[in-house]
């Protein structure tokens, strides 16, 4: 028989908040987490956009002592910091005996690339002999799961995926089998991320892809708005508790919400431009659906990708249609990138703390603004303002780079 996993812990390091209240409050008050960012702002690179969704004052001294934070990418150390929220949100005691049980799978896009950057430099201006010993081990991508493992004491699976802003719901997806499996009892499961370096940043300011509205930050992403102009950058991990239910229930451990499913699939369309007419996303969320063993007409509500780029959305509305034919504008549909940016692998793993949050208090985070909705975009986007409803099945839909789609089912316990 199938085992069930259930969601016991939440650990965001986010734009908005870098514990779980905060981070919520932010998402139901509508709060942006969208600011200028001085680095950018004040390049000689002279970017278009100097805003984005950054963490300023962040700091893992309180995990990590210096030397290890000296180590460790930017990247790294809000993944090891996110894993530590989640860890203690779950009153999870770690020990030799139940290690080799407790496994890490996350998901990230361009994984240590500002340490690679930063080297880079040091190499060229001050030679080999000044180069961070440990820069290998900082740069690499499974990095983030790595030192979790280390730093933690996990023994058990430890996987990570990159697939661009779809890299988190692929990771979650791998650790829901796990569970279900049997070959673990508990999987630490997200996605980190840290953008802000001066390639990637560049890739896509200088394609216009981003959004250029510098002089209101906190009113530049508007997802599914008519004037939308791109979407923005951001920064962060978050870190998911999934736990086998009989033991989740045999420690007495709170329980937020229940996963139940999970689908991907490929638009296998083109390398740089964006398949829209949401065929190959609809595949992932009915394999979603069909893997969570209900029907769309039971679904209540759709955590979206919803990034504000025109394209994505569009393709993310098509889609919603597709699944759920004519009920389409009747389920209310909303984003947190409106409030705190897109942090690319990370994304999901914001959206699934965010949902388990929703089917906990039964509120619907808002869209923030939406002021004049795209013709084409013609869903229940919950404009600026949160929703008290009747929660049980919610989807969680996300796109990456090179046309990857994923999906995840949760479910309100019970």
């Amino acid at each position: 028989m199938q085992k069930r996993a259930v969601i016991t812990g939440l650990g965001p390091v986010s734009p908005i908040g870098k514990e779980r209240e905060t981070f919520w409050r932010c998402l139901v008050k509508g709060i942006s987490g969208i600011r200028v960012i001085p680095e950018i702002a004040n390049s000689p690179l002279g970017f278009r956009t100097r805003i984005g969704g950054n963490i300023p004052d962040f700091n893992s001294l309180p995990y990590l002592e210096v030397k290890q934070a000296r180590r460790f990418s930017r990247f790294t150390q809000m993944a090891v910091v996110a894993a530590g929220l989640a860890v203690a949100d779950a009153h999870l005691i770690i020990t030799p005996q139940n290690s080799p049980r407790i496994g890490v799978v996350m998901g990230t896009g361009v994984g240590g690339l500002e340490a690679v950057e930063e080297q880079k430099q040091i190499l060229l201006e001050k030679g080999l002999a000044k180069i961070n010993p440990f820069c290998a081990n900082a740069t690499f991508s499974h990095a983030a799961a790595a030192e979790i493992s280390i730093y933690y004491g996990l023994g058990g699976l430890n996987y990570s995926l990159s697939t661009g802003c779809s890299a988190s719901a692929n990771a979650i997806g791998l650790a829901l089998d796990a569970i279900r499996g049997g070959r673990a009892d508990v999987m630490l499961a997200g996605g980190a991320e840290t953008p802000f370096t001066d390639v990637v940043f560049a890739s896509f300011d200088g394609t216009k892809q981003l959004s250029t509205k510098n002089a209101a930050p906190e009113k530049a992403i508007t997802p599914y708005d008519l004037n939308r102009d791109g979407f923005l950058l951001a920064e962060g991990a978050g870190v998911l508790v999934l736990e086998e239910l009989e033991h989740a229930l045999q420690r007495k451990a709170y329980i937020y919400g229940e996963l139940l499913g999970f689908g991907s699939s490929a638009d296998a369309y083109d390398s740089y431009k964006m398949e829209t007419s949401g065929a190959g996303m609809a595949r992932a969320m009915e394999a979603a659906v069909r893997d969570a063993g209900i029907t769309p007409y039971e679904l209540d509500y759709i955590c979206s990708h919803g990034s504000g780029s025109v394209s994505a959305d569009l393709k993310e509305t098509r889609a919603l249609k597709l699944l759920l034919g004519e009920r389409a504008k009747n389920i209310p549909v909303s984003t947190i990138k409106s409030a705190m940016g897109m942090p690319f692998g990370a994304s999901t793993a914001f959206q699934l703390i965010a949902s388990a949050l929703m089917l906990d208090r039964q509120t619907v985070i808002p869209t923030l603004n939406l002021k004049t909705p795209d013709p084409e975009c013609d869903l229940d986007y919950v404009p600026d303002k949160a929703r008290e409803m009747i929660l049980n099945y919610i989807l969680i839909d996300s796109m990456g780079l090179g046309g990857n789609n994923a999906a995840l089912i949760a479910k309100k316990y019970a």
